[in-house]
Parts: C-alpha cells; sequence; structure tokens
C-alpha cells in the first residue's frame, strides 16, 4: 500500500468502537482528533455523527466506566492509509451496547463469502 498508494488493489478495512477513541479525539496530536475534527479543525471535514453523538458517548463511558476519566478507554486510530467503519454502539439510553459493532462486523464478514480476500482477521 506505501509503494502503489491509489493504485494499490487491496485495502485495510477496521471495525473500531468511536467510545474507544473518545477522550484521544480531544487530543490535538492524535490521529482520532484528526477523524474527529478534522485536519482543519472545522466542523465541516470531521466525522459529524461523532459530534452529534458526544455528550451520549460521554454519558455512555461515564455509565460503563464511572465517573472518573482516568478508567475510561484512551485508544488511538493508527496512521495510515485504511478504511473505517468507527461505531458509536449507543442504545437510546446513552448506554454503550458491544452488541451493535459484533454483530455488524459477523455479517459483514459473513457476507464476504464470495469474494477472494487475501487475510482476515477478527
Amino acid at each position: 500500500q506505501n509503494r502503489l498508494k491509489e493504485d494499490c488493489p487491496f485495502r485495510l478495512l477496521i471495525f473500531a468502537r468511536a467510545y474507544s477513541f473518545h477522550h484521544m479525539a480531544g487530543e490535538k496530536t492524535s490521529v482520532a482528533h484528526l477523524f474527529r475534527h478534522g485536519s482543519q479543525g472545522g466542523s465541516k471535514t470531521g466525522c459529524r455523527a461523532w459530534a452529534r453523538a458526544e455528550k451520549e458517548l460521554q454519558v455512555g463511558l461515564e455509565k460503563l466506566y464511572g465517573k472518573d476519566p482516568a478508567y475510561h478507554p484512551r485508544g488511538d486510530l493508527f496512521k495510515g492509509r485504511y478504511s473505517l467503519i468507527l461505531f458509536e454502539n449507543l442504545t437510546k439510553e446513552s448506554r454503550i451496547a458491544e452488541e451493535t459493532m459484533v454483530n455488524f462486523q459477523s455479517e459483514f464478514i459473513q457476507k464476504l463469502s464470495d469474494v477472494p480476500i487475501v487475510a482476515l482477521q477478527t
């Protein structure tokens, strides 16, 4: 991918949970910040769905991990070229629901049965 750039016939696809990167999205040096806020820092280039769910994600994190942010996940997205499917994983009650992404990922992988795949890791 590095050598062929846009001409590369393969693409890395990552499934991720937004709450895992929520706190790092506030760090201006993180990849999650670039994805959440956009490279120019404006809402027109950032992830609007993530912006709309910001308060609910915070509530969901507090319900799952407690109010102290020291116990909240602080993952960052990878640098590089890939496609990302990011899930907010929230219920209507602002609770984090792990099964949302797991169900989608399972169905998605099942649909790939007719597509030639070089590698698959779950």
